[in-house]
């Protein structure tokens, strides 16, 4: 399977939905071409999300050496949603990323999916997520927490 014929998969764009519509702090969710060609069985979402909507959401600060990198221009990637905030609250960043995962699951085995529009022979699972430097708020020190 393409990146292109998954985009245009049925399949992945109601996990895309579903996904923005319940996390307001997914902005986009993309594959890499690279993945999708070297793993057999799975298929890694990568998953932008804004950093400061999440930390505000929870209560937490993004960590410092994030927004520095966002302010450089660059876009932070990590595996784990726990390091953007420094570790702080590490284990709601733990319990939300697995109701992401939970969420990919259940909506990719939904008896709503008819079984001609599936992709069977890959599993759908959580990549990287991503911060882009278009997420910083447009005056950085009036960001709350």
């Amino acid at each position: 399977m393409t990146k292109e014929e998954l985009e245009n998969n049925y399949t992945y764009k109601v996990v895309c939905r579903v996904l923005k519509r319940q996390f307001p702090f997914i902005t986009d969710i993309s594959v890499s071409e690279e993945d999708l060609s070297k793993y057999k069985r799975s298929i890694f979402l990568n998953i932008s999300v804004n950093p400061f909507v999440l930390g505000q959401m929870f209560g937490v600060k993004v960590a410092s050496y994030v927004t520095r990198e966002l302010e450089r221009g660059n876009t932070y990637q990590t595996l784990y949603l726990s390091i953007m905030f420094g570790g702080f609250s590490s284990d709601e960043m733990h319990e939300l990323q697995e109701l992401i995962r939970k969420v990919i699951k259940t909506t990719t085995q939904s008896s709503s999916i008819p079984h001609e529009m599936r992709v069977y022979d890959k599993e759908f699972n959580i990549g990287d997520f991503f911060a882009h430097p278009d997420t910083l708020p447009p005056d950085i020190t009036t960001i709350p927490n």
